[in-house]
């Protein structure tokens, strides 16, 4: 199989500002030295983390997995056990494939 072009974008989203909260201690473990937390800043929310693959000479409309269930796009890369999943499946006969991450 060739591969006339891979990659990602985010799709959608938008910015959030925080200001004039005070930082926080947090402790993760009583083993372990609390570390300090500013949750002031800038922040992207909202937004879909989408990984696309297209086959060379190909004119098929493209295959959008979008994934339920708290899963991510990567549950269609391969089978639990290893195998390969959905996405070579349909790369194999041809079908550009955009894999979603919410």
């Amino acid at each position: 199989m060739h591969i006339a072009a891979m990659g990602s974008f985010f799709a959608g989203g938008r910015t959030v500002v925080v200001e004039g909260q005070p930082p926080k201690l947090i402790e993760m473990s009583k083993d372990m030295p609390a570390y300090r937390f500013d949750p002031n800043g800038t922040y992207a929310v909202d937004h879909a983390y989408v990984n696309y693959v297209i086959p060379a000479d190909t004119d098929r409309p493209p295959i959008v997995f979008v994934p339920g269930g708290g899963m991510t796009g990567a549950c269609w890369e391969s089978t639990p056990d290893g195998r390969p999943g959905w996405l070579t499946d349909f790369l194999s006969a041809g079908w550009p494939c955009y894999l979603v991450d919410n």
